[in-house]
């Protein structure tokens, strides 16, 4: 009881302590800002790619639809109207990644290619610099755009050589059968992996704030690494020197783990404030874990580098590593191997995965089995 309130009170003063550090308070102020900045920035006209949309005719009807209906989405990709001359330069510009030019007499050019007519007249003049995998999803999305369309004039094609109960109808009565088809609410249902149905606010969330759980896991990493820093400084001047060395790495462990978890509860808060939360009780869990998996993970990187100088030039570096191979951005599987490394890589993939919070459970236990043999291999802590 008593060693518990002294690990209490040394916690509180390590605590007190690093929130007066202008580092620990300057990483601490990152996680809000970098919730207002992607929020203000996913509010704004922005996409993953760009597509300027013009009219040969300005006064054709379907054309005028079906570019007033892209212009209405909100997607990843970003149309703006545009002419002939204009959406030219702005292609060269690197403005917009590819033009789109709806043809002249859209709807008879459609009517065309119900009948079969192997004419030469396309509906649609795609214009590009280069052709990019993004590019080439672009140009499914453009097909589907026109497919309902088309799917009208092959539906009144067929329904009047074929049908001959349809075949006194007129275009009105044949084309309110056609709307009157109903396809159910949606063709798709959005899942993830143990966390059930997607509800519609996570669907609504902005592409460019998803990264945020991985930015923000980084940024814990970070702080462990400056937090390391801070410890090995202490080391170097006798601070913990009168301390019984049996609990001395527990003491190392409070003095790594106390800002970890500070600016992992921050993070957490931030997610569920972005609604990029899962469950709470597994939020909590996650976190929980990932703040020791982060602990040990620093104190072995401090003890193999040994000196201030090596773990400041090797931190920004394992920064640069973290969003390179982890999936923060993407998820590069080929380097399975190298991400299991990082504490990060487990805490990311237990988002969705019941199976990688065991496997965090178990990357802590090793990491604190290699802490150990390095501690007693460097008689140090």
């Amino acid at each position: 009881m008593n060693l518990l309130k002294k690990a209490f009170v040394w916690s509180a003063l390590l605590t007190k302590r690093f929130l007066k550090k202008p580092v620990f308070i300057l990483i601490l102020a990152l996680v809000p800002l970098l919730v207002v900045a992607l929020n203000i920035v996913a509010n704004q006209d922005s996409g993953v790619v760009s597509v300027a949309l013009v009219q040969e005719n300005k006064e054709d009807k379907l054309s005028s639809v079906i570019v007033d209906d892209l212009l209405a989405e909100n997607s990843i990709i970003r149309y703006v109207k545009s002419d002939i001359d204009d959406s030219e330069k702005l292609l060269q510009t690197g403005k917009v990644d590819s033009v789109w030019v709806f043809s002249d007499d859209l709807k008879k050019r459609t009517d065309k290619v119900a009948i079969s007519q192997s004419e030469s007249n396309y509906l649609v003049k795609i214009i590009e610099r280069e052709k990019t995998a993004s590019l080439l999803l672009l140009h499914e999305k453009l097909y589907g755009t026109l497919f309902k369309y088309c799917s009208q004039s092959l539906y009144l094609n067929f329904a009047t050589e074929n049908i001959d109960e349809l075949k006194g109808k007129t275009h009105k009565q044949m084309m309110e059968y056609y709307d009157n088809i109903h396809t159910g609410e949606g063709l798709f249902e959005y899942l993830h992996i143990g966390s059930g149905t997607l509800s519609q606010s996570k669907e609504e969330i902005s592409y460019l704030v998803t990264p945020l759980r991985g930015i923000f896991s980084i940024l814990i990493i970070l702080c462990g690494l400056a937090v390391a820093m801070l410890f090995q400084k202490d080391v170097s001047k006798g601070v913990f020197s009168w301390i019984p060395h049996r609990i001395t790495p527990v003491i190392a462990g409070i003095y790594h783990f106390m800002p970890i978890i500070v600016i992992s509860v921050v993070s957490l808060v931030s997610l569920m404030v972005v609604g990029l939360s899962v469950s709470f009780v597994r939020e909590i869990l996650m976190i929980i874990l990932y703040s020791f998996c982060c602990t040990i993970f620093c104190m072995i990187i401090r003890l193999l580098c040994g000196n201030i100088k090596i773990l400041s030039v090797l931190t920004p570096l394992i920064v640069v590593a973290l969003f390179a191979i982890c999936p923060v951005f993407y998820d590069f599987q080929s380097l399975w191997a190298i991400q299991m490394l990082f504490p990060t890589f487990y805490y990311l993939k237990a988002t969705y995965s019941d199976a990688y919070l065991l496997y965090m459970v178990a990357y802590y236990i090793i990491s604190l089995f290699i802490y150990m043999l390095l501690s007693k291999a460097k008689k140090s802590v």
